[in-house]
This record gives structure tokens, C-alpha cells and sequence, in this order.
């Protein structure tokens, strides 16, 4: 579970974690988790969710005047524009924890600004995360070392993309490529998020931030 990761972490960081509250993803109500953690007086919200929890528990967070001095999503809802739409303003200042998405600065992330330019004029819009964004170099990154492979043998495949090497920093994600034996990219990095004004913008790590983290209480 990604809450046992979270608090192994936290504790490495000598934080003191208050609550772990699981919940369905199908709740329609989340009021009462909500009352306990404003009874707690917990500082950060660490919450894993989809679009429609993350919703509904920003809904009522300000419903019930709750306010931490972040909320931190991993992900899932928390990256989505859709999200950000359903919410407006309520959406600000909230941190997303994710992998990277399409407002970086393109220093650290070459290619960028020309993906986003062929995916706007092919669909019309711009992405509506950095799921188009990394499965793009996720499969370029593939195509590269299935031309070196120069064969369509499964082992050869498989040693080629063992083979493939790129430094953190070389493609439009960010991500640089160095495959384990298990076939993890060693080198794909995570980022953290804000939505400020509307808009998610990089915050850390610095070699990709865009914009400064904004306190919002």
C-alpha cells in the first residue's frame, strides 16, 4: 500500500504521523475523516486518490473550514486539469506528489516545449496531464533501442533495452533511462507540484522547478 511507503518514510524523516485513515474509493462522503483529522490538528494531509475522492475531499475540507498548512496529493486526481476545473480556487496551493508532467522547465527537460506544440496541434489541446508526456518518452526511449536491436527477437530486444543508457535531464521528461535486470528504469524521477492560480507548476526539484512552493495558510 502506498500509505505503509509514506509512513515508513515519514518516520525516516523524523515526522510524527497522526492518523492513517483508509477510506473506499467509492465514498460520497468524507466528512467525518475530515472532523478527525481537523480534531487531530494535523499540520500535512498526505492523501492517494483519484479524480473523484480528491473532489470530494477538498469539497469538504472547506466545508468544515479545514485547513492544514498543506495537502499533499500522490498523484492520481491531484495531477489532473479535470480536477483542478471541478474545484477552481479551492484547487489552489495544494501540492501534488507525481511523476513529471508538462510544466517543467525545459533546461532540464529538452523537448518539451516541441511535444507539447505536436500534441496541441494534433488533438487541439493541450494534455490533460504528463501521462501523454511520459508515455512519450517511454516509448521513444523503446523505439531507440528496438532500431539498435536491429532484430525482432525477444532476447535481443530485451538485452538492447538493458543497454540503453541516458543521463537524467536528456529527454522531455526529464527522466534519464538505465534499466535493472527486473526491467525498472532506474533513473525515472518523481517531482512535487503545486497548483497555483490554476495551473500545476513544478516546484521541486530545482533542476526542473518553474515556479516557488506558495504558503497558503
Amino acid at each position: 500500500m502506498v500509505s505503509g511507503f509514506q509512513k515508513d518514510g515519514a518516520k525516516r524523516l523524523g515526522l510524527n504521523v497522526v492518523q492513517m485513515l483508509p477510506y473506499s474509493a467509492k465514498a460520497v462522503d468524507l466528512s467525518s475523516l475530515i472532523l478527525r483529522l481537523k480534531g487531530a490538528d494535523v499540520d500535512v494531509v498526505l492523501q492517494t486518490s483519484y479524480q473523484n475522492d480528491s473532489i470530494l475531499f477538498m469539497k469538504q475540507a472547506a466545508q468544515a473550514n479545514f485547513k492544514p498548512k498543506a495537502i499533499v496529493g500522490a498523484g492520481g486526481g491531484y495531477s489532473l486539469t479535470d480536477t483542478a476545473k471541478a474545484l477552481g480556487a479551492l484547487m489552489n496551493g495544494a501540492y501534488d506528489v507525481d511523476f513529471p508532467q508538462i510544466s517543467i522547465n525545459e533546461k532540464g527537460a529538452p523537448g518539451l516545449t516541441q511535444f507539447t506544440a505536436d500534441y496541441q496541434k494534433h488533438f487541439g489541446t493541450l494534455p490533460r496531464s504528463g501521462h501523454s508526456l511520459v508515455n512519450y518518452v517511454g516509448a521513444k526511449a523503446f523505439l531507440d533501442a528496438l532500431a539498435t536491436a536491429k532484430s525482432t527477437d525477444k532476447d535481443k530486444i530485451r538485452a538492447a533495452v538493458l543497454d540503453y543508457s541516458k543521463p537524467i535531464g536528456s529527454t522531455a521528461a526529464s527522466w534519464g533511462f538505465h534499466f535493472a535486470r527486473n526491467g525498472q528504469n532506474e533513473l525515472a524521477t518523481t517531482n512535487v507540484m503545486q497548483w497555483q492560480n490554476g495551473k500545476l507548476v513544478t516546484v521541486y526539484p530545482e533542476t526542473v522547478a518553474n515556479a516557488k512552493p506558495v504558503a497558503t495558510h
